[in-house]
């Protein structure tokens, strides 16, 4: 059965628009570092919307039991939870680069309310997450600025 061949050096028509393009977003997906940067401005400001929402991907988080309650001070965050003084949701930062976007917190304690502790009776309340929707905005936005090179989002 005979095989077709396209040289390399076939000339397509319209292939210098094509190449261009191609070197454009090549180009683009090297220099990211601008977009990375306003996707992790919108995440961060989606994880700290959490915290001022008192929400999870599931609803709104457990509220405090009886005795956290009554014994929970006044503090920076007032009587929120997950916010008496406000350290867990200041620990909030962000980082880009040319091909990614880092959301993270050093806080030993974070993963605890992230994901609860069954041994100290702490239930899980997650604020470090991105709605599907929110996902797929990022997505679209990314593909957008490699086909045009705006960092929109």
């Amino acid at each position: 059965m005979a095989q077709s061949v396209l040289p390399l050096g076939t000339v397509i028509q319209g292939s210098g628009k094509v190449l261009a393009l191609f070197n454009g977003m090549s180009r683009r997906s090297k220099r990211g570092r601008r977009f990375w940067q306003r996707a992790a401005i919108f995440v961060h400001r989606e994880v700290i919307g959490h915290f001022r929402d008192e929400t999870g991907p599931d609803g709104p988080w457990k509220p405090w039991a009886a005795s956290t309650k009554a014994a929970r001070k006044r503090g920076r965050g007032g009587n929120k939870i997950l916010q008496d003084e406000g350290t867990l949701m200041g620990s909030i930062v962000f980082t880009a680069s040319e091909r990614s976007a880092l959301i993270k917190t050093v806080l030993d304690y974070a993963a605890t309310h992230q994901e609860g502790d069954r041994e100290k009776n702490i239930p899980a309340r997650p604020f470090m997450f991105l709605p599907r929707d929110k996902v797929r905005r990022i997505r679209k936005a990314y593909s957008r600025f490699i086909r045009t090179g705006r960092a929109r989002i």
